[in-house]
């Protein structure tokens, strides 16, 4: 990774791709890992993921409508999603680590549907 594609490995990136049932894709992501860092979005970062995705995906139309970033917590003790119902018809989810991209349409759908089975 070093020598083939070290700006890839310098920001985290790795291709993650979910298409919807609209044909749209959501696209992800690079991870960035320190104490503290600048939480700017980075275009030059969102083109090496595109740049990826072209290596094994054909898009006739590939540009980017919205983007999002998010600053996770990291665990140190291995828990990887916090569940919190703080009171009534209330439910707090947040997933470790940046694993949101990965678990985030299970986890939410599971969550909606834990409503109407406790109703």
């Amino acid at each position: 990774m070093d020598e083939e594609l070290p700006t890839h490995r310098k920001w985290g990136v790795h291709v993650i791709a979910a298409q919807h049932f609209d044909g749209t894709l959501t696209l992800g992501d690079s991870h960035e890992y320190a104490p503290d860092f600048d939480p700017d979005t980075r275009t030059e970062v969102d083109d090496l993921v595109l740049e990826a995705l072209r290596g094994f995906v054909r898009v006739p139309d590939l540009r980017i409508a919205a983007r999002w970033q998010g600053i996770y917590l990291k665990s140190k003790v291995g828990q990887t999603q916090v569940v919190l119902h703080p009171r009534e018809r209330v439910t707090m989810v947040t997933a470790m680590g940046g694993i949101g991209m990965t678990v985030s349409w299970g986890c939410a759908r599971k969550t909606v549907e834990s409503w109407t089975k406790s109703s």
